[in-house]
């Protein structure tokens, strides 16, 4: 696991659990870094849902950057999947909280 202090990419978001629990996440994504001559690796952290991840391998830079975002994806999907919701830091908590875009915030639209 790599440092993730000073990561290249980060979003402060808040879960909201079916129970009504509000955790603030940061999700974060540190520079991708060559391992070898076939292997490379990218940080990354959901901060305030689990501990950090072991970091991302791929066959180069770009490949373990793109595996780190999909693995991301993935980690909240499945949060959203068993009936927590994402939404913006500094929503106040009413119903008509705006729910996080996740297509949006990984760029599929």
């Amino acid at each position: 696991k790599s440092d993730l202090s000073d990561p290249i990419a980060s979003a402060v978001l808040v879960l909201v659990r079916p129970n009504g629990e509000r955790v603030a996440v940061t999700v974060k994504v540190g520079r991708p870094y060559v391992v070898g001559e076939l292997e490379a690796r990218c940080p990354v952290a959901i901060e305030g849902l689990e501990p950090q991840y072991s970091d991302i391998s791929g066959n180069d830079t770009l490949q373990a950057l793109s595996l780190a975002m999909r693995f991301l994806r993935l980690r909240l999907d499945d949060q959203l999947a068993k009936g927590s919701r994402l939404i913006h830091l500094g929503d106040d908590g009413d119903d008509d909280d705006d729910d996080v875009d996740i297509g949006a915030l990984f760029g599929e639209r």
